[in-house]
Parts: structure tokens; C-alpha cells; sequence
């Protein structure tokens, strides 16, 4: 039940504000979990996480980002989102300008070793 109506009304539009601190949506969902486990507030994290078998929302949160970027960089060159995303990426590497979410995307890249995906993003098709 949570899953199908709290988890999508909590990570609405998380594709595009995803490079925000979550740490408040992590905190409520831990919550959730442990009140559903009926486990002590001081457990820890990782317990909680490996009892109810799920992961962080930031996963999900940065999954979604990689998918709209994805979107974004193989979609149609005449759309305005495209437009956009290229100005924004030119003044990113020419250090004039960095938007949060393109420096979230190029961080999300580089964590995952991923650095030739960001640097070429037409050629990982």
C-alpha cells in the first residue's frame, strides 16, 4: 500500500529535483519502516533497511534522474528540453554556469565510474 500510493506522491518529479538533500523523505520513510516493524527507534539503519529488505529513497530518487537524462540526451533534437539541456551542459564544461542537477549528474556518473557515459552521452546507446 505504501509503495502504490505514499512512495509516488513522495517522489513525484524527483527526476528533476533529485539533486536536493532527501534526507527528510529518508527519515520519514525509516520511520515508517520501523513503526511498521514495531522496531525501537534506535535501531540502526542498515538493520532496518536489511529486515524490510529495501533500499534508500536516494537510489530510487537517482534512478529516476539517470532515466530522464537518458530521455533527454536520446530524444528529439527539435524539442525545447533539449535545447535547454545542451545550453546548460556548454556552460557546464565551460565553467561559466554549473545547475545543480547537471553537477548532480555529472557527480551520479562519476560515482558509479561512469565518467565515459558523461563525457559521450550519444554514444552508450
Amino acid at each position: 500500500l505504501f509503495d502504490t500510493i505514499v512512495l509516488p506522491v513522495l517522489l513525484y518529479g524527483s527526476e528533476v529535483w533529485g539533486y536536493e538533500d532527501s534526507e527528510q523523505l529518508e527519515i520519514f520513510f525509516r520511520t515508517f519502516l520501523k513503526n511498521t516493524m514495531k522496531l525501537n527507534k534506535q535501531t540502526p539503519n542498515c538493520m532496518v533497511y536489511g529486515e524490510s529488505g529495501r533500499k534508500p529513497l536516494y537510489i530510487k530518487i537517482r534512478l529516476s534522474m539517470i532515466i530522464f537524462w537518458i530521455k533527454i540526451v536520446t530524444g528529439d533534437e527539435h524539442k525545447l528540453v533539449f535545447h535547454f539541456y545542451k545550453l546548460l551542459r556548454k556552460m557546464h564544461d565551460d565553467n561559466y554556469y554549473t545547475s545543480p542537477w547537471i553537477g548532480k549528474m555529472e557527480e551520479i556518473f562519476n560515482t558509479c565510474d561512469m565518467q565515459n557515459v558523461w563525457l559521450n552521452p550519444l554514444n552508450f546507446n
